[in-house]
């Protein structure tokens, strides 16, 4: 993966559009996970 070129950190912005979609990953992993486990019982 090449680094970009930030001279500065992330604006904030990015930081919750980040912090957002892992927990939306997180969130659909648990689900997947629940769902197999109520199947398996």
């Amino acid at each position: 993966m090449p680094t970009p070129l930030l001279p500065r950190p992330l604006p904030k912005a990015v930081w919750f559009v980040l912090l957002y979609l892992a927990g939306l990953a997180s969130l659909t992993l648990l689900a997947l996970l629940l769902k197999g486990l109520l199947n398996g019982l």
